[in-house]
């Protein structure tokens, strides 16, 4: 066992218990959760815009979203012991964000479009 001020362990590799840790030290500048949702939005913004990315309407990519969607309304809402409403308060919200989200980014396509050619 090393001390917290010791970099290394006894054979030689890194003590990530240490504070001089490199890998410590790196976590705990981006280990905060608003850094790290910082991150997964930008992430998820540039692979949004990937031409390989597929719509978020194919079944599969439309299945996930009602999957994580339903679950994550579940968990809302067995904070408030209704745990089938929050389900399906989270699907029905996916289901609007999926198609919704759809028919305004082409409608603002079709207006930008407009706007462009005069």
């Amino acid at each position: 066992m090393t001390d917290s001020t010791t970099l290394t362990s006894h054979d030689g590799r890194f003590d990530v218990l240490a504070a001089a840790c490199p890998t410590r030290q790196v976590m705990s500048r981006i280990g905060d959760k608003w850094t790290l949702l910082t991150l997964f939005a930008l992430g998820e913004f540039v692979t949004d815009q990937l031409p390989t990315t597929p719509s978020r309407t194919v079944p599969v990519q439309f299945a996930a979203r009602l999957v994580t969607g339903g679950l994550s309304g579940a968990a809302i809402g067995a904070a408030r012991d209704n745990l089938i409403a929050g389900f399906i308060a989270g699907v029905l919200g996916a289901v609007i964000g999926t198609l919704g989200g759809r028919q305004f980014r082409g409608a603002l396509a079709k207006a930008l479009q407009r706007l462009r050619d005069g």
